[in-house]
């Protein structure tokens, strides 16, 4: 690097793993930054959704990246997150039961986004974290979507907030890793055709032993 070229600063974004999502210090709130289909589709039990971008904003701005170029897709969603700012920040703080912070949000987003897509994704970097019940934000795979707002959020003084590695996805896996390695009780499926009293069995079953049955018919409705 010439003594001309200017060197990026790395931002240091705290997260917890997945596996920290229950114990002792379970975050005392989860926020799905992702869109409202993505967190329709699954998310994490007792998470909150309060989405970046929509779906119509995820449609656009991914269709940028892969047609266009990153560095449009990335001022396309800059501009959109600056327009609404203010509202997704007031609904996360009315999530959490706290005050608004004190800043000149849309000033704040156009600064951190000036220097593009390259400069944020180099500057961004995450970090293990050991809070007592934060405050976890995630978006699917702990890009720069979650580390963005993490990252925004701290500056602006809440400084329990942190992102969850590996996003929902990193969640996803872990849960398939504890599944993997548990030794489940032995099931039994019950059939029969329609009429013959399946589910008065399963119900009979369910109030003698509470728990221990899953009516796959009433849970598809």
């Amino acid at each position: 690097m010439s003594s001309g070229s200017a060197r990026i600063r790395p931002e240091f974004v705290p997260a917890i793993s997945a596996h920290a999502l229950s114990g002792e210090n379970a975050p005392k709130a989860v926020i799905d930054l992702r869109s409202p289909s993505e967190f329709a589709e699954d998310h994490v039990p007792g998470a909150v959704n309060v989405p970046l971008f929509d779906d119509d904003d995820r449609r656009v701005i991914g269709t940028m990246y892969r047609w266009d170029s990153p560095d449009e897709a990335f001022h396309e969603a800059s501009s959109r997150t600056r327009e609404r700012i203010e509202d997704f920040v007031a609904e996360i703080a009315r999530v959490l039961g706290r005050p608004v912070p004190n800043a000149e949000l849309r000033d704040e987003i156009t600064e951190r986004t000036r220097k593009g897509i390259t400069d944020m994704e180099a500057r961004l970097t995450l970090i293990g974290a050991e809070l007592e019940s934060p405050v976890v934000m995630h978006c699917w795979r702990g890009g720069l979507r979650s580390r963005s707002v993490v990252a925004f959020l701290r500056d602006l003084g809440w400084n329990d907030v942190v992102g969850l590695e590996g996003g929902y996805k990193g969640y996803r896996s872990a849960v398939r890793e504890y599944l993997a390695g548990s030794e489940l009780p032995r099931a039994f499926c019950l059939r029969g055709l329609t009429g013959v009293g399946k589910t008065l069995v399963l119900r009979e079953l369910e109030r003698e032993r509470p728990g221990w049955t899953v009516d796959l018919e009433g849970l598809a409705a």
